[in-house]
């Protein structure tokens, strides 16, 4: 799930999350291309929800709940024309857990340096305590000025958990009414 990816007026999305595997595919941007590199997300801050939230994001299921000890994030720098075309990288990465897909906890969040040497760069967030979790968000904040965000990846690092979701207690199934015991008669 992302946030609202840029729609121009006519309602084309020109950096689109291709049926939800683009962001979470493996693939990143080559570095001697631009914001128009396929492996690119394009979030735009003047849209609806990111006004709302003040940041882009993407959440990934995990399916089973994992201890992660590692995030990362790719998204386009400054390099190959990109900050001429009013493109920086996320001034940061903030990350959360859920378990439920709707309550969040935060685990962390990193500031991205710019390398302009390269097209797309990494912003890692490490934690010391795995954070276990079905759900991770990773939310990206544009840098003052600027309107647009290129995401390439995420990533969640970590192994299966141990802890097993206990199925639900059922509702107890209520005792029929106790037939009373005959009196005798006298």
């Amino acid at each position: 799930t992302i946030a609202d990816p840029y729609a121009d007026k006519n309602g084309v999305i020109p950096y689109p999350d291709e049926n939800g595997k683009t962001l979470t595919d493996g693939k990143v941007a080559y570095s001697a291309t631009n914001y128009s590199d396929a492996a690119f997300v394009g979030f735009n801050r003047q849209a609806d929800e990111y006004k709302a939230n003040g940041y882009a994001y993407i959440i990934v299921e995990l399916g089973d709940t994992y201890d992660m000890n590692r995030f990362v994030g790719y998204v386009s720098s400054t390099a190959n024309g990109n900050k001429a075309a009013g493109i920086l990288p996320p001034e940061s990465m903030t990350v959360c857990g859920s378990n439920d897909g709707r309550l969040w906890t935060d685990i962390g969040t990193v500031k991205i340096t710019d390398d302009s040497t390269k097209n797309c760069i990494s912003a890692t967030l490490t934690v010391n305590t795995p954070a276990t979790y079905k759900y991770v968000q990773f939310r990206f904040k544009a840098p003052e000025g600027y309107n647009w965000l290129m995401i390439a990846e995420v990533e969640a690092h970590g192994t299966k958990s141990a802890t097993v979701d206990p199925e639900p207690t059922p509702d107890p199934t209520p005792d029929p009414e106790p037939t009373p015991d005959p009196t005798p008669d006298p």
